[in-house]
């Protein structure tokens, strides 16, 4: 723990904490998990003119590795976090920065078993000034790795999950930036789940969010969500795979919204495409997502954009060398108010557009995204390195309190002989889909 107070002249504030170390495994015994850290930093003045800077850094520290022995089970890495507060009573400028990472899971390195999971990080950073001095605040987050199995028929450890926060708050610019990157993945597992929130009150700046993760086919993917502050504006990004997709009701209120989900469970595929024919025609659901974007609940009425957008990348080489053609869905728009001023939709394949469609009627849009499928030819084509790179951008222009827009999508790249290896769409139930589509009928 860092503390610090003052009534003038700059204020520093740091901390740093630092996990143990976990103990070896061998002769067929189970190896220690890593230590777990927790770093906290607040520093605060009284006065004008001043600076305010705070740093924390939570470090878990990696669990050691098996030597030696059959079916045992590798240590979890231990779990990272750390909270940095500056905060000025003034008229001062304050800076928050704050690093959360989780440590590495346990690795065979001989004999058999299962890998240790990665740790869990969990950073936060607020920045808050009385006045309308310059107030930044960035928070990453990093989980630990999955260690390897032992063998070829034990698990690897998964990596761990990341989760990122950063608030600011002044009555001039507010920058807020929050990064959260899920560990890397053992061999035949998957990376650990993100998840970025980004809050900034000011009449100016940026709320600035994402979220990283991947996996097996999908070997990478991220969401990223982007608010321009002129007053309160919430961004938030969610990347996970194999585990239950982010409900749509998660974005209600935010500016800004992003997810995506890989690998998702039945109960969500399931969901994805009810309510929706045509794009129940073109494959099963691997992948789930949502873009949505609205106006500020206290804006002022000055025009202000925000984007949500995901990238991924589709492995080829793990789907044979005849894949089928790319075709993206688009399915179940929802808005409220007027929807927007202007609304912008893109899609990009390996960075070189394939389509971009700008709308400045509600109506219009909502017949687009519609349950229309849109077929891009061969998935393989134009991919030099067999990764097929997409990028979805939704991007929001708007004036007025309460409108807003949100929409999923379904892409699919399939093999010759399966209907579907990719899909993102919205995650929604049959009766939460129909519901949708009767309100969507409305001019």
């Amino acid at each position: 723990t860092g503390f610090g107070a003052n009534a003038g002249g700059p204020m520093n504030a740091s901390a740093t904490a630092l996990g143990g170390i976990g103990g070896f495994g061998q002769g067929g015994a189970n190896s220690g998990a890593g230590g777990n850290a927790t770093a906290f930093a607040r520093g605060e003045t009284t006065g004008n003119g001043n600076a305010v800077t705070t740093t924390g850094t939570g470090t878990g520290r990696g669990a050691n590795s098996v030597f030696s022995g059959n079916n045992s089970t590798g240590g979890d890495g231990g779990n990272g976090t750390s909270n940095s507060i500056a905060r000025a009573l003034g008229n001062s400028i304050v800076t928050a920065t704050d690093v959360a990472q989780g440590g590495s899971g346990s690795s065979h390195t001989g004999g058999t078993g299962s890998g240790g999971k990665g740790g869990i990080a969990n950073s936060t950073a607020t920045a808050q000034t009385a006045g309308n001095s310059l107030a930044t605040a960035s928070a990453t987050a990093t989980g630990g790795s999955g260690g390897a199995r032992g063998g070829t028929t034990a698990l690897s450890g998964n990596g761990g999950a990341a989760i990122a926060t950063a608030t600011s708050i002044g009555l001039g610019a507010a920058n807020a930036s929050a990064n959260a990157t899920g560990g890397f993945r053992g061999i035949g597992s998957n990376n650990g789940s993100g998840l970025a929130r980004a809050n900034s009150t000011g009449t100016g700046g940026t709320a600035f969010a994402r979220a990283t993760s991947g996996g097996q086919v999908v070997s990478f993917f991220s969401a990223t969500a982007t608010a321009q502050a002129g007053s309160t504006v919430n961004a938030e990004a969610r990347a996970v795979i194999a585990e239950a997709a982010p409900s749509r009701s998660l974005a209600t209120g935010l500016e800004s919204a992003a997810y995506l989900t890989a690998l998702p469970l039945s109960a969500d595929i399931a969901a994805a495409v009810a309510g929706n024919p045509n794009a129940q025609t073109i494959g099963t659901p691997t992948v789930l997502g949502f873009l949505s974007a609205g106006y500020s609940g206290d804006g002022t009425g000055a025009t202000r954009t925000y984007t949500a957008s995901v990238s991924f990348a589709i492995d080829l080489a793990q789907l044979g060398p005849d894949v089928g053609p790319l075709r993206f869905a688009l399915v179940d728009p929802v808005s409220t108010g007027g929807g927007f001023d202007t609304l912008r939709f893109q899609i990009l394949k390996e960075s070189g557009s394939i389509l971009d469609q700008t709308f400045t009627s509600l109506s219009a849009a909502n017949a687009f995204f519609d349950d229309q499928v849109l077929d891009f030819g061969l998935a393989s084509s134009g991919v030099l390195d067999g990764l097929l790179n997409l990028d979805v951008n939704l991007t929001f222009t708007g004036d007025t309190v309460g409108d807003s827009f949100g929409t999923g999508f379904v892409t699919v790249v399939p093999e010759p002989s399966t209907p579907l290896l990719v899909l993102l769409g919205l995650a929604v139930t049959a009766g939460v889909a129909r519901a949708r589509r009767s309100v969507r009928a409305q001019p």
